[in-house]
């Protein structure tokens, strides 16, 4: 029939429909804000390989703040009598949550891990050139406590032996395996990995700041839809 829209199928008889799903768009960075009060803001990367038939891995990049409680000097209050002064003060952290490890891995810690050992190297792939002295100090002062997250792991050889503490088999074979397989398995070597990881981490710094705006998960430039074909 000429005015027969088609879409559907008869299987003994019945017709059957399959209905179209609504996904994200995979190898995308997807950054916002989180309900968790301790996440200022979290990244979201769906990787699917482009080799073989390897199922989706998903990264969040996580940019956290902290209180901290710190015991300062002891003084005198009117009456003679010692207090230990108390107060509380901030960290932003960035960590990085990766299938196959059992905790939250610290940014520079992972970089080291990928073979990107010296902090000055780090930062280039975080702070670009020709940005300008005024950002770069502001990118620079939210990368502090990070950079003292990974005291004092300081080589690549360190960081896969303590994240090796924290896999199932507890080997650096394991790492190797879980970085190669489970960390952005779109990109082919560490090297890009490294780069890749160095660009959300920016993206982060840059909605944090203000300057680029949150992800909308609502757009459908960031969606896809799949049809009878992908489906069956």
């Amino acid at each position: 029939c000429p005015y027969d829209q088609g879409g559907y199928f008869i299987i003994k008889g019945k017709e059957k429909v399959v209905i179209s799903q609504e996904t994200k768009v995979t190898n995308e960075l997807y950054i916002n804000s989180s309900s968790d009060d301790k996440i200022i803001l979290e990244a979201n990367i769906k990787s699917v390989s482009s080799e073989g038939f390897q199922s989706s891995r998903t990264n969040l990049v996580s940019f956290q703040q902290e209180n901290i409680l710190k015991s300062d000097s002891v003084t005198e209050t009117e009456d003679k009598k010692p207090q230990l002064l108390k107060y509380t003060y901030k960290v932003e952290r960035f960590l990085v949550r990766i299938l196959g490890f059992d905790i939250k891995v610290p940014l520079f810690i992972l970089f080291r891990a990928l073979g990107v050992e010296k902090d000055k190297e780090i930062l280039s792939y975080i702070i670009y050139p020709s940005d300008e002295k005024g950002l770069k100090n502001e990118l620079l002062d939210l990368l502090r406590n990070s950079i003292k997250d990974s005291h004092p792991i300081f080589n690549q050889r360190d960081a896969l032996r303590l994240l090796a503490l924290n896999t199932k088999g507890k080997d650096i074979i394991n790492v190797i395996d879980t970085i190669n397989n489970n960390l952005f398995p779109n990109y082919q070597n560490n090297k890009e990995k490294a780069i890749y990881l160095g660009y959300v981490v920016r993206q982060i710094l840059l909605t944090h700041l203000g300057l680029i705006q949150e992800t909308d998960r609502d757009s459908y430039s960031n969606k896809r839809i799949d049809l009878a074909g992908p489906l069956l």
